[in-house]
């Protein structure tokens, strides 16, 4: 006689299960900043019941874990690398970024001041570490402290 075993139980069941259109939809208005009766509104839910649903959703661990999801997305793109941070101060110095300033006369497109391009090459040389202040010596050094 065949004996079965019982599949040990996932540490998060919710993963294996996907989301409906409405509870994705759901998490999306979240993250967009709508409240939660109204993102549950917006996602397809009826208005009468939308108050309930909309808590009932926000403990779902699936949408729980839509919303985390999400939200780091948008943490990550909203925050710049070192490589873009670097091509934006290389970019003020080329003159290849370009703004819209409002004048009297109309909005003028203008480049950057020459105080923000020495700005940003002062940046670019702390961390290319070529004005580096600091003097280095090598070897043994004796220091005398002579009390008078």
């Amino acid at each position: 006689m065949a004996t079965r075993t019982a599949a040990a139980p996932s540490a998060a069941p919710h993963k294996r299960y996907r989301l409906t259109e409405r509870q994705a939809a759901f998490a999306r208005c979240i993250v967009s900043g709508l409240s939660a009766a109204e993102a549950a509104r917006q996602a397809g839910y009826s208005p009468r019941t939308a108050d309930k649903l909309a808590y009932q959703l926000l403990e779902n661990p699936r949408v729980v874990d839509k919303l985390d999801e999400l939200r780091a997305q948008l943490e990550a793109d909203a925050i710049l690398t070192g490589t873009e941070v670097l091509q934006h101060l290389s970019g003020i110095v080329r003159q290849e970024i370009t703004a819209i300033v409002q004048t009297r006369d109309g909005a003028v497109e203008t480049t950057a001041s020459i105080p923000d391009m020495i700005r940003a090459l002062e940046l670019l040389g702390k961390r290319w570490k070529l004005f580096d202040d600091r003097t280095e010596h090598r070897g043994a050094v004796t220091i005398r402290v002579v009390r008078d």
